[in-house]
């Protein structure tokens, strides 16, 4: 859970990365159903107004496209402002063994969440607030 409190003010995010099944999970003394691959939205942290997986409109997700770059890519101009998601995937192949060496995923961002996911499972995670929306994320893979 994501929780935000600003005095006497709350609000809380429940999410579920799991692709296929659906969870049941106990937030400040109450159990709320989450479906697969879904975030809830408590704005009083008692009260779900929204769930990601009951919307229902073709223009959710219109299209996925796969754009190769060699560099760094923006958000804002990658996606023509349309989408407030991106996704990205590194692959790197032909790490040298060796064996006093070790391999660390660095990722900044200026968005308000990241999840990591190292060959399908997660690595971490890591959430910015209204203040502060920078992150910094080191995973040693």
């Amino acid at each position: 859970a994501a929780v935000y409190n600003t005095g006497s003010v709350c609000a809380a995010f429940l999410a579920n990365v799991d692709t296929k099944s659906d969870k049941t999970v106990n937030f400040s003394g109450n159990s709320y159903h989450l479906p697969a691959w879904s975030v809830s939205i408590l704005p009083d942290c008692k009260n779900v107004v929204l769930n990601t997986a009951k919307i229902n409109s073709a223009s959710a997700i219109s299209s996925f496209v796969t754009e190769r770059s060699k560099e760094d890519i923006e958000q804002i101009y990658t996606t023509a402002d349309r989408s407030d998601y991106l996704w990205y995937t590194l692959s790197v192949v032909d790490l040298k063994d060796d064996p006093g060496s070790q391999t660390v995923l660095h990722i900044e961002s200026l968005g308000h969440s990241l999840h990591a996911f190292i060959i399908g499972k997660l690595a971490g995670n890591q959430a910015g607030n209204s203040g502060k929306a920078k992150l910094n994320v080191e995973l040693q893979v």
